[in-house]
């Protein structure tokens, strides 16, 4: 996989012998999805039944032939379900996402955290876990394609009265369902993720009086900017484990 400075982890895919095009790694999101034109465009073939046909579609030496990939008008995208079927890891020492058919990964130095498949209230499933941040619990949501650290929206931050917290957090601005909303950005600790400590965290604090920022139902949603200090194996039975790589320290 490629992995650069906007903090997208994109999988490049190809069918046949047309030009390999981009795959976003989403974990936040439950289905696989392409856009119609994008599928157009790469001559993926439409089911009967709604959405695309993947199985075509290789990802490196590897070909999952039963991917189906729901139509939606944002990039292309492989959210939980590409991770069924074996053993999968994520490795940023090496960049690349290895599908473990033959024996099974290296757990050595690997932490298993409590990250897990969860119904998503806005429909289908997400991947949830538990981050311990000054020394209290946070139910985050965890998400490969949120670029940024800890996101601490409105109601965390208003609950646990972070907002003047950090004399030297920079201000910013992020945007929700249309709406932009101020922030605060700060490098801060402890903070802890399956038992290893991250230190600086950066962390992002939405206006705790914004109206109409999402993730309302979580106390925090975990991005990019931590998730790449971590290898990650998403065993056959759906654990998440995770183990400090280069990047821990950086």
């Amino acid at each position: 996989f490629l992995y650069g400075e906007q903090h997208r982890i994109v999988v490049p895919a190809k069918l046949g012998d047309d030009p390999p095009f981009p795959f976003m790694l989403a974990k936040g999101q439950s289905e696989c999805a392409i856009s119609s034109r994008e599928a157009e465009a790469h001559h993926i073939p439409a089911l009967p039944d709604g959405g695309y046909d993947g199985g075509g579609l290789g990802f490196g030496e590897v070909r999952l032939p039963h991917l189906k990939l729901t139509a939606h008008g944002g990039p292309a995208a492989l959210g939980l379900d590409f991770l069924r079927g074996a053993p999968v890891s994520l490795d940023f020492d090496s960049d690349l996402l290895t599908f473990h058919t033959d024996a099974p990964p290296d757990m050595c130095g690997y932490n298993r955290s409590d990250a897990a498949r969860q119904p998503n209230p806005r429909g289908g499933e997400g991947l949830y876990g538990t981050a311990r941040l000054f020394g209290a619990d946070l139910r985050c949501r965890i998400d490969t394609a949120f670029p940024y650290g800890l996101y601490l929206p409105p109601h965390t931050v208003a609950a646990r009265q972070f907002w003047d917290r950090f004399p030297k957090a920079r201000d910013g601005v992020m945007a929700s369902a249309g709406r932009k909303f101020a922030t605060r950005e700060v490098l801060a600790g402890p903070f802890s993720l399956a038992g290893f400590d991250v230190r600086p965290a950066p962390l992002i604090l939405a206006d705790p009086k914004a109206v109409g920022a999402s993730d309302d139902d979580v106390d925090a949603v975990l991005g990019m900017a931590v998730l790449q200090r971590f290898n990650f194996v998403f065993d056959r039975d759906g654990a998440v484990w995770l183990r400090p790589n280069a990047r821990f320290k950086a």
